[in-house]
This record gives C-alpha cells, structure tokens and sequence, in this order.
C-alpha cells in the first residue's frame, strides 16, 4: 500500500528573529540615506538611483525573512524542505524511515551524540517529535519537527515495527 501524505509548517517568529530583521531594516536604510546625501553632496545623481535600488532589495528582501517547513512521507522515505518567503525552496534532508533508530516526544537529553541535527519545527515548543536515524552520507542525525496527528501516523507506517511497539510516549 502506498502512502503519500504531506503537511506545511510556518516557523514563529522569535525574538531573535524580530533583531535580525530590526538590524536588516536599520542597516539597510542608513546606507540609502547616505546614498542619497552623498548624492546630493556630489550631485552625482547615480548614487540617488542606487540608494532607490537598496530601498526596493529591503521591501524583497523582508519576506525571506518568512520561513516554512514542508514535511513530505512518500511510502518509506521522508523529505523536508525549507521554504523562504513562500517562494525559495531547499530541501534539506531525506530519510529512510526504515532506518529510524529512535522516535519519540522531543527532549534535549534523547538526542544524544549525533553528527548533525536538522531544525524544522514551528519555533514553539508545543508539539516537537524526535527522529534519530542513520543517513548514507551524513550518518547517525537527528530531525526534530512539528508533525500534525495525521502526518505522525504515515510517518509511523514507514518506521520498523520494534520501533513503532517501542514508542510509549507519542499517542
């Protein structure tokens, strides 16, 4: 039987997220206004023209500061992609789910030692499964995601049974 099921995630934005974009807005219209000075100082009106292109690259700019998560199980494999400004995608992990070592409720202490860690949770800490699994280039990871119940029950179905009979902590 073939399982399909995707789920579409938006990351919170947290307090350092609100910085970045405060630091961003701040840098980027202190060189337009000294752009436009020294445009008008010089009277080299190109940099005028420049400082209206640095203006316009904030407004585009801003909405990659709006990231998504796309979970996607397709029979034994999960995808995850990051999307920026719901328009730049990145996919940034696929597993086998047959080759989940650990699955269960996120907590700092389960991940252990990994080689890597993927993040593409929804920046709250309501709702964060672990996967730990072994990739073939990458080797023994962790995932920790923001699955809904109907996305954790197709990841469930691609995972070995001693897996699945082992979880206590996830219904």
């Amino acid at each position: 039987m073939d399982i399909f099921m995707e789920q579409l995630v938006e990351k919170k934005s947290s307090g350092m997220d609100y910085f970045k974009k405060g630091v961003f807005i701040v840098a980027g219209l202190a060189l337009a206004i000294a752009l436009m000075t020294f445009a008008f100082v010089t009277r080299l009106y190109l940099f005028l023209i420049i400082s209206l292109g640095v203006l316009y690259a904030i407004v585009v700019n801003l909405k990659n500061f709006d990231i998504e998560y796309e979970y996607i199980v397709t029979n034994r494999e999960l995808d995850i992609d990051k999307i920026r400004g719901k328009k730049t995608r990145k996919r940034l992990i696929t597993i086998s789910l047959e080759n989940t070592e650990f699955f269960g409720v996120y907590n700092e202490k389960n991940i252990g030692s990994v080689n890597a860690t993927v993040m593409a949770t929804d920046g709250t800490d309501f709702n964060q499964y672990l996967l730990i699994t072994t990739h073939k280039k990458m080797g023994k990871i962790a995932i920790v995601f923001s699955p809904n119940p109907e996305f954790l029950e197709a990841v469930k179905k691609g995972m070995p049974i001693n897996i699945v009979r082992g979880m206590r902590n996830i219904d």
